[in-house]
């Protein structure tokens, strides 16, 4: 009798560690699941950020017209933004000649090219005028509306201004100006009155082709700088 007892008792703990196998087994498995979709989803993962590596060290190309160009730089343009001469190189997409100036008595750097410039390209064909802040910019762009300018020729916004220059000598001086942080960015054109007759079909030509590029380059100016 005892001797049945003792083996039901083996047979009880023995159903119970097989019972407690299976569970564990099934536990395992199911702990299992999570792990292997991470390492796929990983995977994944790693494969797009080489992707996207790969992407970035890829050579950006090169602008190719002045739109683009514009698009590059004009996002950063504040009123608190301080230019520098590298900047203007970045511009322009060249190193510019310099020079110390004055402007209704107020002193900037002038930053232009005289030569190698791209017809195309109208950041070449104007000047950068350099001040030590935004505010002597500023100051500077409210004396050139009050006074470098005919009265009934000016054309004035907040960060441009364009008209007639005074006291010009058997000429007749346009210019304009835009506003930019510590900077004034500035076209002009002259035309000639005073010539030889026997010139002035050539000299009266040479004035309209002048006028002509100074008005489209003012218009770029203020609806794309």
């Amino acid at each position: 009798m005892k001797n049945k007892k003792l083996v039901l008792i083996v047979i009880c703990i023995a159903a119970m560690i097989a019972s407690l196998l299976t569970v564990n087994r099934m536990i395992t498995s199911i702990s299992l699941q999570p792990a292997d979709h991470d390492s796929s989803t990983a995977a994944i993962t790693e494969s797009s950020a080489e992707s996207v590596s790969e992407d970035s060290t890829a050579e950006p190309d090169k602008p190719e017209s002045q739109a683009e160009v514009k698009g590059s730089d004009s996002s950063v343009y504040t009123a608190d933004t301080v230019f520098t001469a590298e900047d203007i190189e970045h511009i322009a997409g060249t190193s510019p000649d310099s020079r110390d100036r004055t402007i209704l008595k107020l002193e900037y750097k002038d930053y232009f090219l005289h030569s190698g410039i791209t017809p195309q390209n109208n950041y070449q064909r104007v000047h950068y005028m350099l001040f030590d802040s935004p505010e002597k910019a500023r100051d500077a762009f409210e004396k050139i509306r009050t006074d470098l300018y005919e009265e009934d020729s000016v054309e004035i916004s907040d960060d441009f201004v364009s008209g007639r220059e005074r006291g010009v000598m058997d000429a007749e001086v346009e210019s304009c100006f835009l506003l930019r942080g510590n900077m004034l960015v500035t076209a002009s054109a002259a035309y000639s009155n005073y010539y030889d007759i026997n010139d002035e079909e050539k000299v009266q030509a040479h004035n309209a082709e002048n006028r002509k590029n100074y008005e489209e380059l003012k218009e770029w100016l203020k609806s794309e700088f």
